[in-house]
Formats: structure tokens, sequence, C-alpha cells
């Protein structure tokens, strides 16, 4: 007897285990509670109802049962309805809500397709313009004192100053001019021909004999050494009296020949390739008391009105 106890207590303890489902590895498995809960009606499971002796029985009476718990569930339907409607919002917020479609909810609350679509579309409208009034517009860069354009007045004038041979001294005038309203300033280096000697001499004579005599007559009247004659080139047989870097040596070198009677003396310069340094300004016009502050300030320099597009081709 022990011992069938103990068998039955042991069938009863695998036949629990095997309804909770926990031994999956079996063949077999016992099907959900679900499917047995809850009554069903005669007319789900297609058997005629059992009329009591007491009720009179009509056939319409299965009919009106069957509208009665049709428009029962369809109310239940609606109640529940507007409790699973998910947004956009919603969606986006949590995707794991489920998502009910149109098609149920249309035919829980009994309206027409037509008239669902034109109350989601006059949804999304409302909600696409709430949207829009909540998005604030643009707005343009405010202009401060640094991004103002710089204004000229009715027309524009042109000026250049240099050249300069020091870099310095062209960016001291440059800054001055900028801190003066409507001009603006280039600084620009240029390759420019600079003056570098000048030659003073007589032209050719007829042949050397002629050339000795008149360094003989030099000597006579007294003019000062450093002279000779060329001997080669174009100014074969001419006299050189000399070069001089500034012109005033050049001046006096002249004047002493000429005091001496030879009125022919003549003078060529030699220039040179040299970086000088230009100023391009440009301003409105009428700023006379422009003009003039600088001219006051800066004594040694001049602004030369030049055409503006002289400026650009020299840019």
């Amino acid at each position: 007897m022990r011992t069938l106890a103990l068998l039955l207590l042991l069938l009863n303890i695998g036949f629990l285990t095997w309804q909770l489902g926990l031994l999956p590895w079996l063949p077999w498995q016992p099907e959900p509670f679900s499917h047995f809960a809850g009554p069903r009606s005669s007319s789900a499971s297609g058997l005629p109802r059992l009329v009591l002796l007491g009720e009179p029985y009509s056939p319409n009476n299965t009919s009106t049962t069957q509208e009665n718990t049709a428009t029962t569930k369809a109310e239940q339907e609606t109640t529940h309805a507007p409790t699973n409607t998910v947004t956009a919002e919603t969606r986006l917020e949590n995707p794991k809500v489920p998502v009910v479609v149109q098609s149920e909810l249309q035919r829980a609350a009994g309206l027409p397709m037509a008239t669902f679509e034109n109350q989601a579309g006059s949804d999304n409208s409302s909600t696409k313009t709430a949207r829009r009034a909540s998005t604030p517009a643009p707005q343009a860069d405010p202009v401060t004192k640094n991004n103002r354009p710089k204004k000229y007045g009715k027309s524009l004038a042109c000026f250049q100053a240099g050249p300069y041979t020091k870099a310095y001294r062209a960016k001291k005038i440059a800054k001055w001019l900028k801190r003066q309203k409507n001009v603006t300033v280039d600084v620009q280096a240029r390759e420019t021909p600079v003056l570098d000697l000048t030659w003073v001499y007589l032209p050719p004579f007829k042949n050397r004999q002629a050339a000795r005599r008149a360094l003989q007559h030099f000597n006579q009247i007294g003019i000062r050494k450093d002279y000779k004659i060329v001997t080669s080139g174009r100014f074969n047989n001419a006299i050189s009296l000399g070069y001089y870097r500034q012109p005033s040596y050049v001046k006096q070198r002249v004047d002493e020949l000429s005091a001496k009677g030879y009125k022919n003396v003549k003078t060529q310069e030699r220039y040179k390739n040299d970086t000088r340094h230009w100023l391009n300004v440009k301003m409105s016009t009428g700023q006379n008391e422009l003009l003039k502050a600088f001219r006051k300030k800066f004594s040694d320099s001049a602004l030369t009105r030049v055409a503006c597009e002289s400026l650009a081709k020299v840019a």
C-alpha cells in the first residue's frame, strides 16, 4: 500500500508539472487553458439552443439574442477603443505601444470609412498647424559695427601717395588715413625705376685730337679735374665730366662749365629698379578738410588725384 500511495503521489506531481509547461522537452504539450475558458453560445457551437419547458419558444428569439450579443460586443469595443488609440507622438515616445488599425476602430465605432478619414485628416492638419505655429521664425543676423558695409558719398575720389623707400613710413600714413571716415587705403609694394646716377658730359668731338685740345683748355681755365675722354662706344671722343647721385652736385657741375664758356654741357640720367611703397587711397568726394589735415600732418608727402581705373589696373 505504501508503494502504491507513493506511486500515485509521483504521478500527480508529474502531471502538475506537465500541465504547467515545465517539461518542454516532451514531444506532446498540454493545450492552453484559454481554449477551454468561458462558455460557448449555442450559435457559436452550431448546436440547437435549449429551451426551458416554461419558456415559449420562437425562432425569432434566436436572432434577437444574436443581435443583442452583437450590440453588447460593439458597445464594449466602442467603450474601450479610445483608450487603445495611439497617436504619432505616442509611437515616437514609446515604440512598444501597440497600434490599432483604423479599420478596427471604424467597425467598433460604427462610423463609415469617409467620415473616419475626414476626422483623421482634420486632426493631422490641426497638428501640423500647431507645430508650424510653435516653430519660431528664423531671424536675420543683426547688423553690427564690424559687418556694416562702408558707405561712400555720392561719388568716389581716388588718390595716390608715394613712393616711399621705407615700408614703415607708408604704413604709418595708411594707419592715420584708415581712422578717417569713408576712406579705404591699400599699401602696395612695386618694382619702380629709381634714379641711380646722372652723367655730365660734353658731346663727342670730331676726332681724338680735338678732344685732347679741349682737355688742355680745361687746365688753362681752371676747371676742376675728374674728367676724361671716352674712347669707345656711341659716345666715342666725348669728354666725361663725372657721375653724380645728388641732383645738387649735377647742377653745380653744369653751372661751372657754363660759366667757363661751355654752354653745350649735357646730362644723362641712369635708372635702376628698386622696391618702393605706394598708397592707393579711395574716399568720398568733397572731403576738403581731410585733405588739409593730411597736408598739415604729413608735409613731406602729397596725395595726387588719379583715375580710379588706374588703381584697379595697378592692383
